[in-house]
């Protein structure tokens, strides 16, 4: 057949093809219409063929099933492949494989054709090879059964391989151990909730809590080492494999029940400690838990530790044996009435609170929890001091005179009173000291008096623990009509310095000295003694008369400040009369402690007696000037000032004390709440806000929540958006810290004796 468009001496074929194959010769022909026939060139045109055939490994047997997880290599061998352009394999999946005759086509597919799909290559999936004489699957999975055959393309034609059947068989997935269908555990106990699964090879775990995946538990067995309350709930688990099956186990319902409440080691530990300056800050810290708890810290006497010690009961009592007595519930500890945070702040401790214990008792749903024991030990003792010792200005032989002693500094006891008398031999000058029996408390009577007393020293020795001790002395004068230097008295002569004189020869009637006025009465005579009383006898006519006495304290000093102070306590009966002689105080022992605020107003208001007084008040023995009246007010008072008053007359001088001033501190706020938190960062468990407070003595703490004024309901967002906002006290919220599990607007309040301050840094939780 001649070749179209073939008509130059050369012929030239672009793309030989298998159809190109055959016998080739040339015509030649002139003008004339002569031709000439060449000799005749065969073609042989060699393509690609199978020098064998991919096949099923061994393994695989008659059924032509290999196992899951197995690898697979399918692999054919060509001849004359020098000319191929293109290989790639076929797959057909086992659902949609036809195991009918069908024809050939031109993709070589049998029946169906569309369902053949072009292998890629999935180096991650572990197939290679797919346009290469080997097919390999690193790991056979369901999915991969079905028919496999390669596409050979070559310039002018296609040769396709047998097809390759191939089946793979999975283990079905199955729990074999369900996990129990409910678990109880206590608080902090470690909880484990397992099951069991087979697979084909490897099974894979997610746990749920509550349908939400719990992170990190991938594993066979749940452990939660230490349950809290948040953990309760229902947990189920998924199993699932490489293979795309999963399965659901049953539901296992934990309950987690409160433990009692968890001090730290620290707190939990018994301890010894050595208040410093007589005031001791004692903390209790619990171990992390949910269940809510309160506090109340417990003491009990030292006397009461001993008998517990040797009794081995365990229990304590109170802060004195009189309190004990009162307060003791029959188990030897006692409550100390407020004291319900995590801190107790002890002030004023005295060498008698050595041993005294105190421990902190924590109380939740579940129970109750003591922490460790502090003892006190260490504490000095102090000496007792005598502000004075009271006695008669003179003592009339015949009579008795009473000695009386006050304590302004009571120190550490037990204490032994011990009277003195001594006399001095006016011949030698020898002074000879006698203990006086049976005079063994503050007070002394003596025996009837008689001229021998008259110059006679009485003191009185205070000892009190360790031996310490102090001594206070007075003297007396005692007349009569028989005393010595009695005749030879001036008319005015006044030895007992009271302002009368001891001798009335003139017969005029004496005034009354025990007031600022009084009568003086007539009587007969010749001439008359001044015996104390007040009247006289005389041979002239008596009268009423007025005198002037020396000045005499009616009333203490009254010291007033704004009621904004919260004074610890008032005054006792003892402080006033102590106060009432503080003139007479030679001992330089430090008076009673009066509490003012920094620069707070307070008035000192003194009431005496004796007519034509005259007034100088003094700030630490320096006269204030122009403070001369029976009142002093001032708003400059410095810690550790003391305040007196000298009262004057023409009859004698009195200067009273009052207790020295002590500054004190109001609460102030040293590190607010953080302004702003998210509940979501803490997973439910609440934020911990928090606040430092400083000032004297025993902080008062109050957490309060912005609410809405009209409904009662909470507030959230910020603070100027809630600047109409009531706020409301939170129940038992009364510490440092407060962990708030709603959001909310909160602030603390912080108070001490001195008064309070409100945090205006709000925190915000949302």
């Amino acid at each position: 057949m001649a070749l179209e468009g073939a008509t130059a001496p050369e012929l030239e074929i672009a793309a030989v093809s298998a159809a190109d194959a055959g016998d080739y010769a040339v015509v030649v022909t002139d003008n004339y219409k002569t031709s000439a026939v060449s000799a005749t060139a065969t073609l042989v045109v060699v393509v690609p063929e199978f020098a064998s055939q991919p096949a099923l490994p061994a393994g695989a047997g008659t059924s032509g099933a290999l196992r899951a997880g197995e690898a697979l290599t399918l692999a054919v061998a060509l001849n004359n492949a020098a000319g191929v352009t293109r290989m790639q394999w076929w797959f057909k999946p086992a659902e949609t494989v036809d195991d009918g005759d069908g024809g050939e086509n031109g993709t070589g597919n049998s029946g169906g054709a569309t369902e053949w799909v072009a292998l890629a290559e999935d180096p991650a999936g572990g197939v290679t090879g797919t346009t290469s004489v080997a097919l390999n699957i690193a790991h056979l999975v369901p999915a991969d059964a079905g028919e496999y055959r390669l596409r050979v393309e070559f310039p002018g034609g296609v040769i396709e391989s047998v097809a390759v059947r191939l089946a793979v068989t999975l283990d079905p997935l199955v729990i074999t151990t369900q996990p129990p269908a409910a678990l109880d555990a206590a608080e902090g106990a470690a909880v484990e909730i397992r099951l069991a699964a087979r697979a084909h090879d490897t099974a894979f775990y997610q746990w749920l809590k509550d349908n939400a995946p719990v992170p990190g538990a991938t594993r066979a067995a749940l452990t939660l080492p230490a349950a809290r309350l948040a953990d309760a709930g229902r947990y189920t688990c998924i199993v699932a494999d490489a293979y795309g099956q999963n399965v659901l186990s049953g539901a296992c319902v934990l309950t987690v029940r409160p433990m009692a409440p968890r001090f730290d080691d620290t707190s939990a530990a018994d301890a010894t400690l050595t208040p410093a300056g007589g005031d001791a800050l004692l903390t209790a810290t619990l171990a992390a838990q949910d269940a809510a708890f309160t506090l109340q810290w417990q003491t009990r006497s030292a006397a009461a530790a001993r008998t517990a010690t040797t009794t081995g009961s365990g229990s304590s009592g109170g802060s004195s044996e009189t309190e004990d007595a009162l307060y003791d519930d029959g188990s030897g500890w006692v409550d100390i009435p407020g004291a319900d945070t995590d801190t107790l702040a002890l002030a004023g401790l005295r060498y008698s609170d050595n041993g005294r214990q105190y421990r902190c008792v924590a109380t939740n749903t579940e129970g109750s929890t003591a922490g460790g024991i502090t003892t006190l030990e260490g504490i000095s003792p102090t000496a007792p001091a005598l502000v004075w010792l009271a006695r008669p200005d003179k003592a009339a032989a015949g009579t008795r005179a009473t000695f009386r002693a006050y304590l302004t500094t009571a120190g550490d006891g037990p204490f032994e009173y011990v009277w003195r008398k001594t006399l001095t031999d006016s011949a030698t000058g020898a002074a000879h000291t006698t203990i006086i029996a049976g005079a063994n408390t503050l007070a002394y009577t003596t025996d009837i008096l008689t001229d021998a007393d008259d110059g006679a020293e009485f003191s009185l020795t205070v000892t009190g623990a360790q031996g310490l001790n102090y001594t206070a002395r007075a003297w007396l004068r005692v007349y009569s009509p028989t005393h010595p230097l009695y005749p030879n008295l001036p008319a005015e002569a006044d030895l007992d310095n009271d302002g009368l004189p001891d001798n009335d020869s003139a017969g005029a009637g004496n005034a009354n000295a025990s007031g600022a006025s009084g009568g003086g009465t007539s009587g007969s005579g010749s001439g008359g003694v001044d015996d104390g009383s007040g009247t006289g006898t005389g041979s002239g006519s008596g009268g009423v008369g007025v005198a002037t006495t020396a000045p005499a304290l009616a009333l203490p000093i009254e010291a007033s400040a704004p009621d904004a102070l919260l004074v610890l306590a008032p005054p006792t009966a003892l402080e006033h009369a102590i106060n009432a002689i503080r003139g007479k105080n030679t001992t330089g022992a430090a008076a009673p402690t009066f509490e003012v605020v920094a620069g707070a107003p307070v008035t000192y208001r003194v009431t005496a007696t004796g007519g034509a007084l005259a007034y100088q008040w003094r700030r630490n023995g320096t006269p204030i000037a122009g403070a001369t009246d029976p009142t002093y007010e001032t708003t400059t008072l410095a810690d550790g000032d003391r305040i007196s008053v000298l009262i004057t007359n023409t009859k004698g001088r009195l200067e009273a004390t009052a207790p020295t001033v002590g500054v004190v501190a109001p609460a102030t706020i040293a590190i607010p709440p953080a302004p702003r938190s998210s509940l979501a960062a803490t997973a439910g468990t609440g934020v911990q806000l928090w606040v430092k407070a400083l000032g004297d003595g025993q902080l008062y703490y109050q957490w309060e929540r912005a609410t809405d004024p009209t409904t009662g309901a909470p507030l959230t967002g910020t603070a100027a958006a809630n600047a109409a906002a009531v706020w409301q006290p939170i129940p038992n919220a009364v510490s440092p810290t407060y962990r708030a599990t709603t959001p909310g607007l909160y602030r603390v309040t912080v108070t001490n004796r001195a008064g309070g301050t409100a945090n205006t840094a709000l925190a915000l939780v949302e």
